[in-house]
């Protein structure tokens, strides 16, 4: 395989985690992600994950 093909295979690897993150993003009803890299969506992605914590829940009180 060649160095490019390589490289290629990989910016389309990570594209598609970009997509899947941005997904799921959108399904927290988040929509703000024009422009951002993929770290960034990632920590946002940790963000809007913590703000869907029921911390009234018994299960969460530890928090």
């Amino acid at each position: 395989m060649k160095a490019i093909d390589v490289m290629q295979e990989r910016d389309v690897m990570q594209e598609r985690q970009k997509a899947i993150i941005i997904d799921k993003l959108h399904s927290m009803s988040y929509y703000n992600t024009d422009g951002k890299s993929y770290g960034q969506l990632k920590q946002q992605l940790a963000i809007e994950s913590f703000k869907q914590i029921n911390v009234e829940s018994s299960q969460n009180g530890w928090f």
